[in-house]
C-alpha cells in the first residue's frame, strides 16, 4: 500500500465558511489553461508545512493578586503557579485538511483534474506537490499567503502606573504615561494571533501559613503549613485583528505587600499573618497598534493604580523562503543496463529527543504540580516513511514497473536500489537536495540586560526601535550591564532547554508523624533554584523561524529561618522575570522578549534567532 495519500480535485470534499473567507484573501489570480499550450516540465516538491500545522501553545497566568487558602493550592481551575495548556491551536488543521484548503485555492478549473497535476500530505509536516513549475510556484505562494496572514507577533506591554488618577479621563491619563505617573511593575509577553501568553515580574515568598494540629492518645502536636504569597506584576493577554484595530483580551494582577504581623496561637511557635494590597484588571478591548490604552482598575485619589496595556505588532516577513526539495521528473524510457547500489539514509532519521525546562517557584505545602504537555514526538530531518516510494513515482513514472528487474526498496535505513544510471544519478541528485533543505539547525541566543530607567526612554514610545542593531547600542548606554547569557541551538521541531544557575537545597517543611504518647516530625529537603531557564521550540517558517518561548529568570531575594513545633524552617524568596509566548523572527535578528523593573533599572531580555 502506498504511504503516501494522494488526493486529487476530483476528491468531494467542502469547505466551511471561514475556510471559504480565508481563501478569499489567500487566492492568487487564477488562470485556466490553454489548450494549445505546451505540456509543462513536470517535477516535483517536497514542502515543509509544519509552520502551519503544528499547534501552537496557550498559558494560563498565575494565581493573584491575594494569596490562596490552604484548601486551594491545588485548585486547577485557577493554577497556582501557572501552566501550559494541554491543547493547542491549529490555524489551518491538519496537513491533510490543508491539502484541501490549498487545491481549493490553486490552479484554476480544470488544472487538478488533469493529470499530471497533484497534490498529497506525505505525512504530518509536509506536502507533496507534482506538476508544472508555474502550478508549483503558485501553490508555494499560496502558503506564504497563510503564513502573512496568521504569523504576524503580538508584543503586549503591561504597566502599573501610581499616582493620582482621580477625575481623569483616558486621554488625559494616556498623556501623563513616562511622565508624573510613576511606574511600580513592567511585563511584557509576545504572542501570536489567537494564542495566549503570560508574563510575570515580581516575587514569590514562602512563610508559616498555617498549623494542623495532629492528636493521637496521650501526645499532639502542630504540624507546619508553609505557604507562598506572590507579588508584582502577572498578565495573561490574547490577540486578534478586529477590522483596522487590535482586540486584546487581557487579565492582569497586582500585588504588593502591605506589612502584616506575626502570631503565637497554641500548638504553634509562630504564624505570618500576611498583609497584601492587591488589584484586578481584565478587560476585552480594541487598541490601536503601538499606542497605550487603559484598563479599567482601582483609582481612588492619592493610592490608586493605573493598568495601561499596549500592543505592538511586528509583520510576518519571510522573504528568503526556504528552498523545497526538488525532484525533476525523468522519462521511463529508454532503458539503461542495470546496476545494485545501496544508499545510506541513516542520517535523514535521526531525531534528536525533546526537553522540559526546569519550572522555577517557591514550594508551598500539599502542593501537587501539574502533569505537563506532552513534549512533541521525535522529528527526524526527513521521515524514511514513503521515502521509495517519492522517489519511485518522481523520478521516472512507471519507470520501475516497466523496466525487468529495477527495483527499489528500503530496509531500516538503507535504501536498496536495482536501476541503470540515470534512475541512480536521480536519486543521488534528490537525496542531495533533501540534506541541503533540512540541515539548518536554529540557534537561539537570550540575554538579559539591565539598563538605568533614564537611559531608556524607549520604554514608554516603543521598545522595538532599541534593538535594530541587534542590542549593540543599548550596552553602549551609560550604566548598561550583562546580567546572564543562555543558548540553544535545535533540530527543526525539536523542544530543548538550558538551565543555567544555582540549585540549592532548603528544609521547606516537615512531615509528621504521631503516635501514642510520641510525635516526630520529618524534614522535607526542597530545592530553590537561581539562575535562567531556556525553554524553546523552534519550526522553520520559510526564512523565518516560529519560537514558542518559555523563559524565566529567578535571582534569590534571601531565605528566612522560622521555628516550628517540629524545627526550624527555611523560608525562601525568589525575584522572578517569567515570559511565556511565542513569536515570528527574521533570521539574523534580536527581539525584545521580556521587561521589568527593578528599583531604577529596567531589565530587558533580548532574544537572537539564526538559522545556521
Amino acid at each position: 500500500m502506498n504511504p503516501i495519500r494522494s488526493i486529487r480535485a476530483a476528491t468531494t470534499w467542502s469547505l466551511s465558511a471561514g475556510v471559504a473567507a480565508t481563501l478569499a484573501v489567500v487566492l492568487s489570480a487564477r488562470v485556466p489553461a490553454r489548450a494549445d499550450e505546451p505540456a509543462p516540465e513536470v517535477e516535483t516538491r517536497v514542502l515543509d508545512v509544519s509552520d502551519l500545522v503544528s499547534p501552537r501553545p496557550g498559558f494560563r497566568r498565575d494565581r493573584g493578586p491575594f494569596p490562596s487558602r490552604t484548601d486551594e493550592i491545588n485548585d486547577e481551575r485557577s493554577p497556582l503557579f501557572g501552566r501550559e495548556l494541554d491543547e493547542g491551536t491549529r490555524p489551518f488543521g491538519t496537513a491533510s485538511d490543508l491539502v484541501e484548503l490549498v487545491v481549493a485555492a490553486t490552479g484554476g478549473p480544470g488544472r487538478w483534474e488533469a493529470a499530471p497535476a497533484e497534490l498529497s500530505a506525505r505525512d504530518g509536516r509536509s506536502l507533496v506537490v507534482r506538476g508544472g513549475a508555474p502550478l508549483l510556484d503558485e501553490v508555494g505562494r499560496c502558503l506564504d499567503g497563510l503564513r502573512a496572514r496568521v504569523f504576524d507577533t503580538f508584543a503586549v506591554d503591561v504597566a502599573v502606573l501610581a499616582g493620582d488618577p482621580a477625575g481623569l479621563d483616558d486621554a488625559a491619563l494616556v498623556g501623563r504615561i513616562g511622565r508624573d505617573l510613576v511606574p511600580r511593575a513592567f511585563a511584557r509577553t509576545t504572542v501570536l494571533a489567537g494564542a495566549p501568553g503570560v508574563a510575570f515580574d515580581g516575587r514569590q515568598a514562602a512563610y508559616v501559613q498555617d498549623y494542623d494540629v495532629e492528636v493521637a492518645e496521650g501526645a499532639q502536636i502542630g504540624d507546619p503549613i508553609v505557604g507562598v504569597v506572590s507579588t508584582g506584576l502577572c498578565a495573561e493577554a490574547r490577540v486578534v485583528r478586529s477590522g483596522a484595530a487590535l482586540r486584546l483580551d487581557v487579565d492582569a494582577w497586582w500585588a504588593q505587600p502591605a506589612g502584616g504581623r506575626t502570631a503565637t496561637p497554641p500548638e504553634a511557635q509562630r504564624i505570618d499573618l500576611v498583609a497584601i494590597d492587591g488589584v484586578r484588571a481584565a478587560a476585552s478591548l480594541d487598541v490601536e497598534p503601538g499606542r497605550w490604552a487603559v484598563l479599567p482598575s482601582r483609582g481612588d485619589a492619592g493610592s490608586g493604580v493605573v493598568f495601561v496595556v499596549r500592543v505592538t505588532p511586528t509583520s510576518y516577513d519571510g522573504a528568503g523562503a526556504r528552498r523545497p526539495v526538488t525532484i525533476p521528473a525523468l522519462a521511463a524510457e529508454p532503458f539503461g543496463a542495470l546496476r545494485f547500489e545501496v544508499y545510506d539514509v541513516g542520517d535523514l532519521a535521526g531525531a534528536p529527543p525533546s526537553r522540559y525546562g526546569r519550572e522555577t517557584y517557591t514550594v508551598p505545602s500539599s502542593y501537587t504540580p501539574p502533569s505537563p504537555p506532552a513534549l512533541p514526538e521525535r522529528t527526524p530531518r526527513f521521515g524514511l516513511e514513503g521515502l521509495p516510494d517519492l522517489l519511485r513515482g518522481a523520478t521516472a513514472r512507471g519507470y520501475f514497473e516497466a523496466a525487468e528487474g529495477a527495483s527499489i526498496q528500503s530496509f531500516g535505513t538503507h535504501l536498496f536500489v536495482r536501476a541503470d544510471d540515470a534512475r541512480h544519478a536521480a536519486i543521488a541528485s534528490t537525496l542531495a537536495s533533501i540534506r541541503a533543505a533540512t540541515a539548518a539547525t536554529t540557534r537561539v541566543r537570550a540575554v538579559t540586560i539591565a539598563v538605568p530607567a533614564g537611559a531608556l526612554p524607549e520604554l514608554w514610545s516603543g521598545l522595538d526601535a532599541a534593538v535594530a542593531d541587534g542590542g549593540a547600542g543599548l550596552l553602549a548606554r551609560p550604566g548598561a550591564r550583562v546580567l546572564d547569557r543562555v543558548a540553544l541551538r535545535l533540530v527543526d521541531g525539536q523542544r530543548d532547554a538550558v538551565d543555567a544557575g544555582r540549585l540549592e537545597a532548603v528544609i521547606g517543611d516537615y512531615d509528621v508523624e504521631i503516635a501514642s504518647k510520641a510525635a516526630i516530625g520529618n524534614p522535607i529537603v526542597q530545592t530553590v533554584f537561581a539562575g535562567t531557564t531556556l525553554d524553546v521550540t523552534a519550526v522553520p517558517s520559510a526564512g523565518a523561524v516560529l519560537l514558542d518561548v518559555r523563559y524565566t529568570r529567578s535571582v534569590l531575594a534571601g531565605i528566612a529561618k522560622a521555628p516550628t513545633t517540629v524545627g526550624e524552617v527555611d523560608l525562601p524568596s525568589l525575584r522572578l522575570l517569567k515570559h511565556r509566548g511565542s513569536l515570528v523572527m527574521r533570521s539574523g535578528t534580536t527581539r525584545v522578549l521580556a521587561v521589568a523593573l527593578e528599583g531604577a533599572d529596567v531589565i530587558l531580555t533580548l532574544v537572537a534567532a539564526t538559522r545556521e
